[in-house]
């Protein structure tokens, strides 16, 4: 029992040493107030720039709306500017849109409304009205109480059957970031 004991304790050691290379110390000089730097392992590795491409969302959205023949394809404009004023994913609202009325494809004539709204009755003037008007709804509803993903604003958009809503938003969402 004795000889398990010193085994593990000499592992943890030998561990805990080798851990201990792998940071850099610094060794501040009280005097000079000027820190030293210990060169070890971590030290020495070089950080790479990691290069990205910037994605253009407005051709995103557009390019997904061509594949759904959605109409809200001449607003793909409208959604990521009343995302980008409001603070949410501007991936959020035409999921809600795609979900609700299979992006505006199926709604009721004239209501401008494919996000579901007062179960669809809530008539707009234009999509653009109604993309800034859910838009506001959705940060003042939703986004101001801390629900801020199809997850969270679900129970309360859609209290009937959240986890299918979610998963149809969720879908969506991936669908956009698939064409980006």
């Amino acid at each position: 029992m004795l000889n398990v004991k010193y085994l593990y304790i000499s592992i943890i050691m030998s561990v805990a040493l080798l851990a201990g290379s792998f940071f850099v110390w610094v060794e501040a000089d009280v005097y000079k107030q000027e820190p030293k730097h210990e060169k070890t392992l971590a030290s020495s590795i070089i950080l790479e720039n990691i290069e990205y491409e910037k994605v253009d969302r407005v051709k995103s959205l557009e390019k997904f709306f061509e594949t759904y023949n959605s109409p809200l394809i001449n607003h793909a404009g409208t959604f990521i500017e009343v995302a980008d004023k409001y603070g949410f994913d501007y991936k959020l609202l035409p999921s809600i849109a795609c979900l609700e009325s299979t992006c505006a494809r199926f709604l009721i004539p004239e209501t401008y409304n494919p996000f579901g709204w007062g179960a669809g009755k809530i008539y707009f003037k234009s999509y653009d009205e109604a993309i800034e008007l859910v838009g506001k709804g959705l940060k003042d509803i939703y986004l101001s109480r801390g629900l801020d993903n199809a997850e969270k604003i679900a129970p309360v958009y859609n209290p009937p059957s959240p986890h299918t809503w979610t998963r149809g938003v969720n879908f969506f969402i991936n669908k956009i970031e698939e064409v980006s």
